[in-house]
C-alpha cells in the first residue's frame, strides 16, 4: 500500500511538472539603438544577418541615432533599453540624468583624443583659461 502511494505521488508530480513547461515564456519588449558610425558596424551586421534573433534577442525596435548624445537622450527618456554607444555619452546619461546603466562590453580602446595648440596649452589646467574654446568635430 505504501509503495502504491509513493508511486502515485511520483506520477502526480511528474504530470504536474509537465504542465509547467506548457506555459509560454514571458517576453519583455526590448528596444535597441546604435550610433550611426563605423564603430557600430558589428551591431549593424548582427542585425542584418539575424544573429540577434539566433541568440534569442527579439528587439521590438532597432533605431539609429546621429550622435551619442542623441542616443543617450533616448536612453534617458526610456525610448530604448539597450544602447550601442561610445563611453562618454553613456557616462553622461548616468551623471546628468541619473539613469542607472551597466556597461557590459567595450568595443574599442583609445578611440578618441584631445588635440590642442601646443603654443597655448601646456597642461590640463590651461584648458580652464577664458580664451580657450573647446569644440567637437561633429554635432552632439
Amino acid at each position: 500500500m505504501k509503495k502504491v502511494f509513493i508511486l502515485s505521488l511520483i506520477v502526480g508530480l511528474l504530470i504536474f511538472a509537465s504542465f509547467a513547461e506548457c506555459v509560454p515564456p514571458k517576453t519583455v519588449p526590448i528596444g535597441m539603438a546604435v550610433e550611426f558610425m563605423d564603430h557600430a558596424a558589428c551591431a549593424y551586421i548582427s542585425q542584418d544577418k539575424g544573429w540577434f534573433e539566433e541568440e534569442g534577442l527579439n528587439f521590438t525596435s532597432y533605431e539609429s541615432y546621429v550622435t551619442g548624445m542623441a542616443l543617450a537622450s533616448a536612453l534617458a527618456r526610456g525610448d530604448i533599453q539597450v544602447a550601442y554607444m561610445c563611453l562618454i555619452p553613456a557616462i553622461n546619461v548616468y551623471a546628468n540624468a541619473k539613469i542607472p546603466i551597466k556597461i557590459v562590453a567595450g568595443t574599442h580602446k583609445y578611440g578618441y583624443g584631445l588635440v590642442v595648440n601646443p603654443d597655448k596649452i601646456k597642461n590640463i589646467k590651461d584648458l580652464e583659461k577664458s580664451d580657450i574654446r573647446l569644440g567637437c568635430v561633429r554635432e552632439g
